[in-house]
């Protein structure tokens, strides 16, 4: 697509991008205004809004906003809580936008509990809410919807309704011995079992990593004859993987480089060649770690393989058995960029939060994001988001100093943490990034519409909510398109 078809799309996609980003801050004041419950003269500004944001998401082809605000409009003056009447139209902002970055973490809990886990928060990352019971959540939460939710054992009959009203995971938790939690646990489908008393660092780093995985489809490289790989494919994209597929096993370096899978499918071959291309494969640099299959014979362990299938094994489920022991390799590091990942970056943010109070010097943080980066993705393969994502760290590794940090939040979200640096000078640094970066990746046609959207918060406020307002200036900087 060229010409102006192509520029109408782009201006379509920055339109959509502005409205959705300013959805968060209409959400709360349409919340703020039902609290208000003054009668039916009240709910006339909220019809009116609604009918704003309907008509702008029909406008956009958002036909999911769309339902949920004629939902919205249906349920406004009936009865039930406040937070159900706003229900659909935040799960759907949701399902548009994803979970907030810097979503609250909710802990419910008696006042003994909730005082020391938020004792222990610094206020720099995740919000760490504590409510005395499931009704004080829902109802004083609002549209603040939180990214996971810890809850007492013996409130494990909650655990459903949480998870489907916020598509959140719920995490239970108990004394440490406590057989019958951890059994209720499993039976209700909580995330997991915390032990008492509970510890906010492992806390965070458990939500954190889980955080990273949410969403991702792994990547299963086959390699072999198409009578072999197509049906298996079929199979493999019905368990929920995402599927390449290639003949020649010794181009499998180039698949490991440019697509990086998570696993890689040898199917029945010549088992010389099939053992050249494990070894290949284990000294990929970078690559080693993951998970080789092959259907052959038991000669293949011998130079690296992990598993050999026979004609009778299911494959996709040996699969699924390997790969989850490969799922906390490099727990804190993110495998294509090399850079900490989720969990490892806001560790380090922390603790770069705490130096800047101990010291009384600033500290940054900036919250890149990636525009059009999906959307070059879906048209142009997984090698075009994977090569912009590595651009993309590079720029910020070689634009900031070496004492500054870098990280991913996921997808097309970075983080940048400037030491002694306040927001004007942090924000002209990030400026001079973005230039290079998009002068650069614009020179891949795959990439041309790709930009960085940033948003910058310092300490000179404090370390509290730190995160929190660089996720506000990153949501001011992309609804300003509507403007």
């Amino acid at each position: 697509m060229s010409g102006p078809a192509s520029r109408r799309a782009a201006v379509n996609q920055r339109l959509t991008v502005g409205f959705l980003a300013g959805l968060p801050s209409t959400l709360r004041e349409l919340y703020a205004l039902l609290l208000e419950d003054a009668g039916e003269e009240s709910l006339e500004p909220l019809r009116f809004e609604l009918a704003r944001i309907g008509s702008t998401a029909g406008s956009l082809g958002l036909d999911g906003l769309v339902e949920a605000v004629d939902a919205v409009s249906d349920a406004l003056g009936g009865e039930g809580h406040v937070w159900a009447v706003l229900a659909p139209l935040v799960r759907a902002v949701h399902a548009e936008l994803g979970v907030s970055a810097m979503a609250p973490i909710a802990l419910v809990g008696d006042p003994r509990i909730v005082s020391s886990v938020e004792a222990q928060d610094d206020g720099s990352c995740e919000p760490v809410l504590g409510f005395a019971s499931v009704e004080a959540l829902l109802t004083e939460l609002g549209v603040h919807w939180p990214q996971v939710v810890v809850l007492p054992a013996d409130q494990a009959h909650e655990v459903p309704l949480l998870r489907e009203h916020f598509g959140a995971d719920v995490y239970l938790y108990g004394a440490s011995r406590d057989a019958a939690g951890r059994l209720a646990a499993v039976r209700v489908g909580a995330a997991g079992f915390m032990a008492e008393p509970l510890a906010l660092h492992e806390v965070l780093s458990q939500v954190r990593y889980v955080a990273t995985l949410q969403g991702r489809r792994s990547l299963v490289s086959l390699v072999g004859e198409a009578s072999w790989s197509v049906p298996l494919a079929e199979r493999l994209e019905a368990a929920g993987y995402r599927v390449h597929a290639s003949s020649d096993p010794l181009g499998v370096s180039a698949v490991l480089h440019g697509l990086y899978p998570e696993a890689v499918v040898l199917g029945p071959d010549d088992p010389a060649a099939q053992a050249q291309a494990v070894q290949v494969m284990r000294q990929h640099i970078g690559r080693s770690h993951i998970a080789l299959l092959a259907y052959g014979d038991a000669s293949l362990y011998r130079v690296g393989i992990d598993d050999v299938l026979g004609p009778d094994d299911d494959p996709v489920e040996r699969l699924a058995h390997r790969l989850a022991r490969f799922h906390d390799f490099r727990r804190d590091r993110d495998d294509l960029t090399h850079i900490p990942n989720r969990a490892g970056v806001l560790e380090s943010l922390q603790r770069f939060a705490a130096w800047s109070e101990r010291s009384n010097q600033p500290l940054s943080v900036a919250l890149v994001l990636a525009e059009g980066l999906s959307d070059a993705a879906s048209q142009h393969g997984r090698e075009a988001g994977n090569a912009c994502r590595r651009h993309l760290a590079a720029a910020l590794e070689r634009g900031l100093r070496r004492v500054d940090l870098v990280g991913t939040l996921g997808g097309d979200l970075f983080v940048a943490g400037l030491v002694r640096c306040e927001s004007p000078e942090a924000e002209k640094r990030m400026d001079e990034i973005r230039r290079t970066f998009e002068a650069r990746v614009h020179a891949d046609r795959r990439l041309r519409e790709v930009s960085l959207s940033i948003g910058v918060a310092d300490t000179m406020a404090g370390t509290r909510g730190l995160m929190t307002r660089a996720q506000d200036a990153l949501d001011q900087i992309r609804a300003a398109v509507r403007g």
